[in-house]
């Protein structure tokens, strides 16, 4: 009995060995096709997007998310048309912007992408504009979501009239805790501002 037991514990070894061995290659594979993708969008090879590939590794081990996932990521910022260099100086805080909101990463890559175009804002201002609306979804009832349908509506607007992100935020996030729906703040929020832009011929004359 004690040998049976002996043997099927180190059967029990080995197959969790194997499993972990298969585990591991899967991953890899995945990594590397991820990787293809990348540089397919990029339109280069593999062997011209070494940095990203470092940098996914890194964020791999320093994150809850795998290399492969924050691959994944830098494939959706390049599907917005950002360069290797921006994708570079974004990927670290979009995936922490994901984590603090519970988002997915392609959502949580599309709306940081559509902040930044939408302000002209250059990516080394990443940091800044993820941490503005994830504080925002912290400090008022706006939520990753509301924001989603509401940024790419009063956004260009605000910019146009030389609203910051911060501002902006401000603004959408007092209405949302008035009760006012993501559509109906962002159009409400528009109408804000131009008649803030409306009135300041008036006040100077």
């Amino acid at each position: 009995a004690a040998g049976y037991i002996g043997a099927q514990a180190v059967v029990s070894g080995v197959v969790a060995l194997f499993t972990k061995l298969r585990e591991g290659v899967g991953s890899v594979v995945e990594f590397e096709f991820a990787n293809s993708r990348l540089a397919a969008i990029l339109g280069t090879t593999s062997d011209q997007i070494k940095e990203l590939t470092l940098d996914a590794k890194r964020l791999g081990a320093t994150t809850k998310y795998t290399a492969s996932e924050a691959t994944e990521l830098q494939i959706e910022l390049a599907k917005l048309g950002f360069t290797r260099k921006e994708i570079l100086d974004a990927t670290e805080s979009v995936l922490r912007f994901a984590q603090a909101t519970g988002a997915e990463l392609g959502e949580a890559a599309s709306l940081t992408g559509a902040a930044l175009r939408m302000f002209n804002a250059d990516t080394r201002e990443t940091e800044r504009y993820v941490s503005a609306m994830a504080v925002a979804t912290t400090k008022s009832a706006l939520s990753f979501s509301y924001l989603a349908t509401a940024l790419p509506i009063v956004g260009p607007v605000a910019k146009a009239f030389n609203f910051s992100i911060e501002d902006t935020l401000a603004l959408v996030g007092k209405l949302a805790d008035a009760g006012f729906d993501a559509s109906m703040s962002a159009t409400a929020t528009r109408n804000i501002l131009s008649l803030i832009h409306i009135s300041e011929p008036t006040r100077r004359t």
